[in-house]
């Protein structure tokens, strides 16, 4: 996962709202957004390489998502696969704080990840490069590839359109056409993270599309303040071309 944009406790009549895009090779083995067969709580999509996930939310509100942080002199050949990060916080119990506080303590066994993991009541970001786990206030959010809320052209501008997407209530088209931007930033903004600037500039728009690396699926996820769920994904199984849509309605159930 690439890109996301996230408002936690800010709009009045929805606490939650995300919407993302992950950015993957097309020839990684890839399911689609489903309510898992052995965890029938969560639903997420699952990176069929590690049986990991990008990004998801269970039936009792737990939510989570990762990114990759682009560092290449920093990349480890055996490294764990950072996917596991979020399927083991959607299908266990511990609380967010808990859990993005272990992550934290053992984040050299993984490449350079940024991890948000929380529910209705708490939410953290956990970020290998940086030295604390850092609990979340309300607000809006974005997040790609650097730190939370990085000076990145796509992140400053598609935060700016994200909250005008949801500023009375989240507009479905509104969002993905904001995920579908193929808006390329200008070259004297681009970050500097470590690879060629021709690449850093291919990857700088929101939506990414070359012949064998792009964005993969585009997710919506909007929880209303009746505690009703609504989850799109669209996805791109090849080259920007439009495959399969997912679409789930659901309340979220209270926890013992």
């Amino acid at each position: 996962m690439c890109l996301i944009f996230i408002s936690y406790k800010k709009h009045p009549d929805y606490p939650l709202v995300i919407a993302a895009n992950r950015d993957e090779f097309y020839a990684r083995p890839t399911a689609p957004a489903n309510f898992w067969d052995q965890h029938p709580d969560v639903l997420a999509g699952i990176d069929l390489m590690h049986s990991g996930t990008w990004l998801g939310i269970t039936k009792t509100g737990r939510f989570t998502f990762v990114t990759n942080f682009r560092n290449p002199k920093l990349a480890k050949a055996r490294a764990r696969s950072r996917g596991e990060l979020t399927r083991d916080f959607l299908t266990g119990e511990e609380n967010p704080g808990h859990y993005t506080r272990k992550v934290h303590n053992r984040r050299n066994q993984y490449n350079g990840f940024n991890l948000i993991a929380g529910d209705l009541t708490n939410l953290y970001y956990c970020a290998s490069e940086l030295e604390d786990v850092r609990a979340l206030t309300p607000g809006n959010y974005g997040l790609s590839n650097g730190l939370l809320d990085s000076p990145w052209p796509k992140v400053i501008y598609g935060k700016q359109q994200f909250t005008e997407c949801i500023r009375n209530q989240p507009d479905r088209d509104c969002l993905l056409a904001m995920l579908a931007d193929q808006t390329k930033a200008d070259v004297d903004k681009l970050p500097d993270t470590g690879i060629d600037k021709a690449l850093e500039h291919t990857l700088s728009s929101r939506f990414i599309s070359t012949p064998e690396y792009g964005t993969r699926s585009s997710t919506i996820i909007a929880v209303d303040k009746n505690n009703r769920v609504h989850f799109l994904e669209k996805t791109y199984p090849v080259a920007g071309k439009e495959g399969s849509v997912q679409e789930y309605w659901f309340n979220l159930q209270q926890t013992a």
